[in-house]
């Protein structure tokens, strides 16, 4: 999902998306974080996918059953790239 630096009052999607797709497809923990700071700079993103979750065109999905087994892996493997910087 594509998101336009340029919104007033913070982050937005770039629409421009929606050309060349059918909608979006979100996972629901990244909507929870977008929520919890919409007073914060996230607002315009998500009044954006509230409106779009109503219109049909944004489903939200849990992606943790796809990265579950490999979590401790992930990690270390973040940890090993941030320790090297």
């Amino acid at each position: 999902m594509p998101v336009a630096m340029d919104a007033e009052g913070g982050f937005d999607l770039d629409y421009s998306a929606l050309l060349v797709a059918d909608g979006f497809v979100l996972d629901g923990a990244a909507l929870d974080f977008i929520r919890a700071r919409r007073d914060a700079f996230l607002g315009p993103l998500a009044e954006s996918c509230d409106v779009l979750i109503a219109e049909g065109l944004m489903e939200v999905v849990d992606f943790s059953e796809h990265y579950r087994d490999h979590d401790e892996d992930v990690r270390a493997r973040v940890d090993s790239i941030l320790g090297e910087r």
